[in-house]
């Protein structure tokens, strides 16, 4: 216990303060998908093309979203960035209608008694808290075990992002983690994914984020003299986006918090600086039914349920009816 604590006023000389900002590690992977982007696609940033790159207000993601464009600025001084973080276009970036909050409530949602359940099922503290305190007394008078249980939980797992090298999974258990993680991915699941019994309500909240994303490839194709529209948003929206989009693995529905984990994981849909790339790719000499692209899921190429004979490659043309059908 207190070597726990001892560690634990070591990493609250870097967090103090610091709840909901973006990490040093967050600025360098932001930097460093920019730049593989620019390294993958080079014909679209040559000369001085205009981006248009908009975040919500959290500040965090503002600071996002200045971190990816000053790499790209550093690799060409010459594109013409426009940073937005404005309420203006958060109908968008981060739309949630009454309906889904209604379904993701966790005091009144529809599966939230089943989820207390699980999470009193899946969270067994006695053990950690006998490691960290020896009086019984005081854990009688003073400790709520589960609360301290979780809080731990999160700074074990939030480490990974911080520049502090200290660990806690030494605190745990593997059997703990698993049981504490698979409520989480549950929570998640639920509150932004396919839920079964959401019966789509949850996902369609990213409609008006994937109409932006076919009238910007619009507005580019038709106008020319565009590199890219970068979008910077949270967990809670790439999360239904990729669900909608119906992205390989990301759009399963089921019901059961016990079996969540075996079909869909958050880390593996929503790992930190999660992002979706389309890249799309011109013949010169083509028209705009000859326009290809491929899709990439946290920067690996990702199948979806338009029909081609040229993966990753697709048709735009079959790609954009098939989401604006979907939008209907």
């Amino acid at each position: 216990g207190e070597d726990t604590r001892q560690r634990l006023l070591k990493v609250w000389e870097e967090a103090e303060g610091h709840g909901g900002d973006l990490t040093p590690l967050g600025v360098r992977q932001h930097r460093g998908i920019a730049e593989r982007m620019y390294a993958a696609f080079p014909e679209a940033f040559k000369g001085n093309p205009s981006i248009s790159a908009r975040s919500t207000v959290v500040l965090r993601c503002a600071m996002s979203m200045v971190a990816f464009g000053d790499r790209l600025k550093e690799l060409n001084p010459n594109l013409r960035i426009s940073y937005e973080a404005s309420h203006k276009y958060m109908d968008y970036l981060n739309y949630h209608t009454d309906e889904s909050n209604r379904f993701t409530s966790s005091t009144d949602g529809p599966w939230a008694e089943e989820y207390r359940k699980f999470e009193d099922v899946h969270t067994n503290p006695d053990r950690l808290i006998a490691s960290l305190f020896k009086d019984k007394r005081f854990i009688l008078k003073k400790v709520n075990p589960k609360e301290v249980m979780w809080g731990m939980y999160w700074v074990t797992s939030d480490m990974q992002n911080a520049e502090t090298k200290v660990s806690f999974y030494d605190l745990f258990q593997p059997q703990e983690l698993f049981d504490l993680w698979q409520c989480i991915n549950y929570r998640f699941y639920v509150g932004n994914a396919n839920h079964a019994d959401g019966k789509g309500i949850v996902v369609a909240n990213a409609k008006s984020l994937l109409r932006n994303i076919l009238d910007s490839a619009d507005e580019a194709i038709q106008k020319g003299g565009i590199a890219a529209t970068l979008r910077f948003g949270h967990d809670g929206n790439v999360i239904p986006l990729v669900a909608l989009m119906q992205i390989e693995n990301c759009n399963v529905a089921v019901d059961d918090p016990y079996e969540v984990y075996k079909v869909w994981s958050d880390f593996k849909v929503v790992p930190m600086a999660a992002n979706v790339q389309i890249a799309f790719f011109r013949n010169e000499k083509g028209s705009v039914d000859d326009i290809l692209v491929k899709i990439l899921h946290n920067e690996h190429e990702v199948h979806i349920p338009v029909q081609t004979d040229q993966f990753p490659f697709y048709k735009w043309s079959d790609v954009e009816s098939y989401y604006r059908n979907l939008l209907k």
